[in-house]
Formats: structure tokens, sequence, C-alpha cells
């Protein structure tokens, strides 16, 4: 869909998007206020919903000023994994866009209608990547679109992802089918965020109906968290960037398999 061209807003689908934050309200505004204003998708037609893991009460009270329409604030903390599914419950929109708290929305305007129309033209793709895929994974097929192309990527049932950097799903910014959450079930809760995100990965990648791809050429969010990362333990920081490399993963399972021996 090219830029400015006029839509009938009835026929476009609703699209949730699911902001999930902890504490962070330093990036939690930059990442509401530049989606709003790099969105050109019709305010009428989304639902903004956030999923706050137990903030202080002065943080979580701040947040209900915001301008969102569906509140899940928890107030006990239960991890990444149970806030993700909170508001993948919530929403009720035949799309879903998933949100972390640090990631700044620069546009171009049209790239959720356009992620809207890569879903509906390739029934086979459950989530649109919304940044480039770093990584040379296996390209299936390429989908022309009004507007630029739809990478898709090839499933490999047969491997098991050792990090979530082996395989075409990512936590970065998506939009996902409803079906497509649905079929995957939720993020495993009651473990730390990396194993939330490996477990998630691996039983995309295991499946055969649903493919992963992005939007060729389009990079329409940029990461602004680094330095307002959680007072993590070095060794739990440590090891969930080392699980960010490609096969860091697999590299940590062979060192921590040689130590215990």
């Amino acid at each position: 869909m090219n830029e400015g061209e006029s839509v009938d807003i009835d026929q476009l689908p609703k699209v949730s998007v699911v902001f999930v934050t902890y504490d962070r309200l330093v990036t939690l505004r930059p990442t509401l206020n530049s989606f709003l204003a790099n969105t050109d998708y019709p305010r009428q037609k989304l639902e903004l919903i956030v999923t706050d893991d137990a903030s202080p009460s002065k943080v979580q009270n701040e947040i209900k000023q915001m301008p969102f329409d569906v509140f899940c604030l928890s107030r006990k903390r239960t991890g990444l994994g149970a806030n993700c599914n909170r508001g993948m419950e919530a929403a009720t929109g035949e799309f879903i866009l998933q949100l972390q708290d640090d990631w700044r929305c620069v546009g171009p305007a049209s790239y959720l209608r356009n992620a809207v129309e890569a879903l509906t033209r390739s029934p086979e793709t459950g989530l649109v990547l919304l940044k480039p895929n770093p990584n040379n994974l296996p390209v299936c097929h390429l989908i022309q679109l009004t507007c630029g192309k739809l990478q898709v990527y090839q499933n490999r049932p047969d491997v098991t992802p050792a990090s979530v950097s082996e395989h075409g799903y990512s936590d970065w910014p998506h939009l996902k089918r409803r079906e497509f959450v649905l079929d995957i079930g939720p993020y495993r809760e009651k473990c730390p965020m990396w194993e939330a995100e490996l477990d998630y990965s691996r039983r995309v990648n295991a499946q055969n109906r649903w493919c992963v791809g992005d939007l060729r050429d389009v990079d329409a969010f940029e990461h602004i968290g680094e330095e307002y990362s959680y007072n993590w333990p070095w060794k739990k920081r440590l090891d969930f960037l080392f699980r960010r490399l490609p096969a860091g993963g697999r590299l940590l399972a062979f060192y921590r398999n040689r130590r215990h021996r």
C-alpha cells in the first residue's frame, strides 16, 4: 500500500498492540509516543494494550495516565512469559503487534498497513518481523506486495534451535495472526526471560503450519533499551547476552556439559 493512498477504513482489520513493560517509564513513554506519531494505521482500528509485571505503584499510576485502551497491571511479579501471556489473552484484534517497552518506532508510517497486507496475501505466514532478520536463514519464497516484498523463511522441524537467533522467530517487534498465537500456545512461565523466548522459538520452528517472514528493506523500529536494562546479576546478564549471539546457546550448552563432566 503506497504512502497517502486512500483506504476504506471499515475494510481494515482490528490490530491489538501489546506493550510489554516492567518499571521502565523512561523507555515506555518514547515507545508509545513514537508508535502513535509514526504509525498511520487508523486509531479507531487499533487496540492499545499495556501489560505490566508489577511495577511499583507509583509507576503503575503513571501508566494509568497514558492513552492505552486496556490495562493489564499485575500486582505481583510473574516473569516475562506470564506478562506476555496476559497481554495476548486481553487482545481482541484479528492481528496482534507485540512490542517490548524499549523499541522506538521510526516508520515509515505505512509499515503496519504493509504488514497487515503481507499476512493477508500470504496465508501460510503467521508472523511478520518489523525489522529485517539479521541471520542467513533459508528463504522459502518472496511475495511481491503493493509496496515492497515479503521474505518468508523456511521452517526446519528437523533442527532444534540452540538460540533464538537460529530461527526466524524473534522477540523483536512483530505482527502475528490470532490463529498463530493460539496454535503455538502461550509463552513458558516461571522461567528466565531467555528460556521463555528460546522455548517459544523452538515450538515455532517445530511445526509445519506457519512460516515466519519479514518485510524486506523495512526497518520500522530501533532499540533504545540497552542502557536501561534491568540490574541483573552479572552472570545472568552475560548468559542472556551470550545467547543472543549466533550459536551462543549451543556453545553455552557445550561448556556447561564439559564443566559438569
